[in-house]
């Protein structure tokens, strides 16, 4: 399959009013939905960021074959600032993950959202911070609203330091 990617060489700054990514595809197929940029993100939105892996059994790099990602694969620097509600579901193929971040470095990202939730698929988890390795980088998470900060028994944060917040 084909990878739905919006890529960027330099500094990436996405507003929208909602963003949906669905990494889509079928059990064998590899592509996925991705915002990317090997220098630094800035993503705003008014409404709600929904991100649902896909389908795939069929792993690629990283072992990810359909997946939802914003991030980079090494070390990313991005700031998400969601007016509405941050969605994470890993999707019913085994090789199919939601995932914010980076496969692999110190990624340092920083989440406001009126709720942020992490939901495991069928196949696979939703999961936040750094993909493969040990722990690193930073990770600040604010929810803005009565719904908080949750994450499934198989959904997965990453990092060497971690802020939480809810207020």
């Amino acid at each position: 399959g084909n990878p739905a990617e919006i890529k960027s060489d330099g500094a990436q700054v996405i507003q929208a009013g909602s963003i949906t990514l669905n990494g889509g595809g079928n059990t064998n197929t590899q592509g996925g939905a991705l915002l990317t940029s090997k220098l630094s993100q800035n993503i705003t939105t008014s409404g709600n960021l929904s991100m649902i892996g896909g389908a795939s059994n069929s792993a690629a790099q990283y072992g990810i074959g359909a997946p939802a990602v914003i991030g980079e694969q090494n070390g990313a620097n991005l700031t998400l600032n969601v007016g509405g509600s941050l969605t994470m579901t890993g999707g019913s193929g085994s090789s199919s993950p939601a995932l914010i971040g980076s496969a692999q470095g110190a990624p340092v990202v920083s989440i406001t959202a009126a709720d942020i939730s992490m939901i495991s698929g069928t196949g696979a988890s939703s999961q936040i911070g750094v993909l493969t390795g040990g722990s690193a980088g930073s990770l600040t998470m604010t929810a803005t609203a009565s719904g908080g900060i949750t994450q499934d028994a198989s959904s997965k944060i990453n990092t060497l330091n971690l802020d939480a917040t809810a207020s």
